[in-house]
């Protein structure tokens, strides 16, 4: 009887671990590609209103499970989070190139306001300096993947494309 008992912890013990092993989750690597450069004041527009969007649909998803979960508590609202991890990381690099847009581009450019076609929004040139600090400070965020994190600075280095050939 002892033996059987000790054959059946055994066994659940490992397929409890097995199950554990099976569900855990790697970083699900996102394959970012860079888009070409800008040629005129007109790429800088579509580029902006394509990214506002992409961003406003990730972020509509994200904030939609999170309001289907109103009655959660904070470990359910925390898992939805985690579950939606993907479609952050995508928030943020659109976040990137809006940034990157507005700033570096705008500034290659030499455009102090641009106006959407898609919308009654005008796209105001931001600094230089508050791009480059939001990719400084991006790099401490915990919740970003390095994969993300690591794609930002490219996308750093892509906004600055052009700037030698104006200072």
């Amino acid at each position: 009887m002892k033996k059987l008992l000790t054959l059946f912890s055994v066994t659940s013990l490992f397929v409890s671990t097995s199950n554990m092993v099976i569900s855990c989750e790697k970083e699900k690597v996102i394959n970012f590609v860079l888009p070409e450069q800008p040629q005129s004041e007109e790429d800088i527009v579509d580029a902006l209103d394509y990214y506002i969007d992409e961003k406003a649909k990730v972020d509509e998803i994200i904030n939609s499970e999170l309001v289907a979960c109103s009655n959660c508590n904070e470990n359910q609202k925390n898992q939805i989070l985690l579950n939606s991890g993907e479609a952050r990381q995508w928030s943020v690099v659109y976040e990137t190139f809006i940034k990157a847009y507005k700033s570096y581009k705008m500034l290659i450019f030499d455009c102090e306001e641009l106006e959407s076609k898609t919308s009654q929004i005008k796209y105001k040139r931001e600094s230089t300096n508050s791009f480059d600090e939001y990719i400084k400070k991006s790099q401490d965020y915990n919740n970003l993947s390095k994969n993300t994190k690591k794609f930002m600075k490219e996308i750093q280095q892509w906004a600055r494309e052009g700037l030698e050939e104006i200072e």
